[in-house]
């Protein structure tokens, strides 16, 4: 029994190709046509990578991530999805497991294992995440905690369909989102495999400015789920709120950091500020980078 996989893209072709192959590679994919690229208004050769390679392309205006993969979800004609970002690959036995435990589960809404992290040039680094043990059943407060990755997931798609697939609202954290309510109604099966290559992209000024917007719309989606009645234990939400706010606190300081190096004193204003008052502990605390910084806003780099 085949799948669809969904594979969202904008200005990546190089990095769309690897993508692509890595999925065709598997036996699990029977078809080119369940291959699907969903193009979010791409500037460079991506509609000709993904025509040579045979796969289904459609473009959309706008769409975002949410509504990318809601387009080609509409186009999947198999009764299992996955989901794979343009900069990420499959290994070769990803979804095996996870098709294996829905098949076994018909209750199951998603089957997920880890993925190894690694640089730009997909070299791996440090342990797969989540190094958690995986849980199988009512998995709700572990995919609250833990930020599971797309790329090692496999959906049933009907399931997808009952709860409205991705929020198009959402343009940031909507794979959290998605999981969280697909949790909140079905259980979940979680195998111990690593499925997929994830690259860690190292902070850049472009990602900088996307992160208040992502802090947003995390806090948008928390109101969401409270408002639906999906309950939290607040000793699950009080240690994953500490989590997030450390790590992205950090990255606040970070942001600063380059900002700096390239004489935007403005921004890196902001960045701190925002660090800040995301958590004031983490940042004077917590993380030396802030000290360390703090000289060039007054004497130069």
């Amino acid at each position: 029994m085949g799948l669809s996989v969904v594979i969202p893209t904008h200005d990546r072709a190089t990095l769309l190709d690897g993508a692509i192959r890595s999925v065709l590679a598997s036996p699990l994919v029977l078809s080119r046509r369940d291959v699907i690229v969903v193009d979010d208004q791409s500037e460079d050769e991506t509609p000709e990578v993904a025509r040579a390679l045979g796969v289904r392309y459609v473009r959309i205006v706008a769409g975002g991530p949410s509504g990318a993969r809601n387009a080609g979800l509409r186009l999947a004609e198999a009764e299992y999805i996955a989901f794979l970002d343009d900069d990420d690959a499959w290994l070769p036995t990803n979804m095996a497991l996870q098709l294996a435990a829905l098949q076994r589960t018909p209750a199951a809404a998603f089957a997920f294992g880890r993925v190894q992290r690694t640089n730009f040039e997909l070299q791996p680094f440090g342990e797969p995440i989540p190094a958690a043990v995986l849980p199988s059943g009512n998995v709700l407060e572990f995919v609250y905690h833990f930020d599971l990755q797309l790329g090692a997931i496999l959906f049933r798609r009907s399931a997808l369909l009952d709860v409205g697939g991705f929020d198009d609202a959402l343009r940031f954290n909507e794979d959290s989102d998605l999981l969280v309510r697909l949790a909140a109604k079905y259980p979940a099966v979680g195998v111990d495999v690593v499925g997929s290559l994830f690259r860690q992209r190292v902070p850049n000024l472009r990602d900088s400015s996307l992160r208040w917007p992502s802090h947003r719309d995390r806090l948008a989606a928390q109101r969401k789920w409270q408002k639906a009645g999906i309950r939290i234990p607040l000793r699950v939400r009080l240690d994953s709120d500490l989590k997030y706010r450390g790590m992205t606190s950090y990255f606040f300081c970070e942001d600063a950091r380059l900002a700096l190096t390239v004489g935007r004193k403005t921004e890196a204003a902001e960045a701190l500020l925002r660090g800040l008052r995301l958590s004031p502990l983490h940042c004077l605390f917590g993380h030396r980078r802030l000290w360390s910084i703090l000289p060039l806003f007054f004497g130069g780099q």
